[in-house]
């Protein structure tokens, strides 16, 4: 049985305004620096509209954070709808000391570098290096609704859930019913 799961809502709307504003200010530079240096008006007004539109246009779709969802089988976890999705074995994950953490504050499974991936105000996803020191594969739109899951492999998990606590039981379930189905 394959129970799927989406990415958890951000609650904050100021997340979608500030990356509109980052369009909009790297269209607004190069007009103003193509305009007052090089004189060049015309030239400056097309080039920084169409520097924004495509900022606009890269950034809206960069933006996966409402297409990501998490689907939990009894052999794996498959991260769909995002290019750095990936399927997990539940034989690789330390399912007993998996937690539910807030990595809005700056705790240990906070976020540090990203070493490839996505990052913008309120979606994150790829692999990340966590303060703790571990990396981790991070698939996160809501930091106050993460599933912090280690692996035997010294990385760990992170994925942002809308109840992090029905996602947890259904992994443990399910990696229970693969140990049953073994036993029998």
């Amino acid at each position: 049985m394959t129970l799927s799961f989406p990415l958890a809502v951000s609650k904050d709307p100021r997340q979608k305004f500030y990356r509109d504003l980052i369009a909009a200010a790297s269209g607004l530079v190069s007009f103003l620096c193509l305009t007052f240096i090089a004189h060049l008006f015309w030239f400056g007004l097309f080039f920084g509209l169409g520097l924004f539109i495509f900022c606009f246009v890269i950034m809206r779709s960069l933006d996966r954070s409402g297409k990501v969802f998490f689907e939990v089988s009894d052999t794996h976890i498959s991260i769909k709808g995002d290019m750095f999705g990936d399927t997990i074995a539940l034989e690789s994950l330390n399912l007993i000391e998996m937690r539910h953490v807030d990595i809005s504050n700056k705790g240990p499974e906070a976020l540090k570098w990203k070493l490839w991936g996505t990052g913008m105000p309120g979606y994150y996803s790829g692999e990340y290096s966590l303060r703790n020191g571990k990396s981790a594969l991070v698939f996160i739109s809501n930091k106050q609704q993460v599933v912090y899951i280690p692996r035997n492999n010294s990385e760990c998990l992170l994925l942002s859930v809308e109840d992090p606590a029905i996602f947890m039981l259904a992994l443990r379930s399910q990696s229970e019913l693969k140990t049953s189905a073994k036993l029998a």
